[in-house]
């Protein structure tokens, strides 16, 4: 019987971060667990979830964040204290020890992997859950009063990409893929890749197959007490 090889990778891209730092620890068990929960997905529901966009996927991604914390939330809301609109948070989580936060913002996009590209819209929705981030990062009295406080927090940038190809053999080529993903996003802090043309052709529906599954993301300090 021909051994199978699953290819998965987690790659800390900024050098100001370390493995053994809490953040970096939680963002790369997650992504394992999420990986774990899609396949249960498939393997119960008999259906492929990575065809879906945000609103399905959060059926898995949020048991993740479950597996990987003590405590998950979803639609967090807030209000800055000159405004009366809420804002909504879409994930947060507290670690397993209680001693950190993280407040995450998620987006989904996805890779043509045939012709090697993103298109422009999958580009801003990179930029776009960046800004959501960027809003939170000084607004610490907003966080306190409505998220949490007391830990450290962190927000989190989360991007995930699914490819989608039509040929039925593909030779998946990491550096390659990690390169263009390089050149076609800004700069990011750590990236994550999952093989799955070798998952028993489980990824795949009609004649589109999904190749793979790449995270990308930023780590962003918000405030930290110890």
């Amino acid at each position: 019987m021909k051994k199978v090889k699953r290819y998965m990778k987690f790659e800390l891209l900024n050098k100001k971060y370390s493995k053994q730092d809490d953040p970096v620890i939680f963002i790369e068990n997650f992504c394992i667990n999420l990986v774990q929960e899609i396949k249960q997905y498939y393997f119960d529901l008999g259906e492929n979830p990575l065809q879906y966009r945000e609103r399905i996927l959060s059926s898995v991604i949020f048991p993740a964040f479950m597996r990987t914390g003590r405590r998950a939330v979803m639609e967090v809301y807030y209000c800055k204290f000159e405004e009366s609109k809420r804002n909504y948070l879409d994930y947060y989580v507290m670690d397993s020890r209680g001693e950190n936060s993280y407040l995450v913002e998620f987006k989904h996009g996805w890779y043509d992997y045939d012709k090697g590209k993103l298109i422009d819209f999958n580009k801003k929705k990179w930029t776009e859950v960046n800004k959501q981030i960027e809003k939170l990062e000084n607004e610490k009295e907003v966080i306190h009063r409505y998220i949490d406080s007391d830990k450290n927090i962190y927000g989190l940038s989360m991007y995930m990409l699914v490819s989608q190809s039509y040929m039925e053999n593909i030779t998946f080529e990491h550096e390659k893929y990690k390169k263009i993903i390089l050149e076609e996003l800004d700069k990011f802090d750590w990236i994550f890749t999952k093989k799955l043309v070798d998952e028993c052709n489980l990824f795949q529906l009609d004649k589109l197959y999904y190749p793979n599954i790449t995270l990308i993301g930023r780590i962003t300090e918000i405030d930290r007490i110890t």
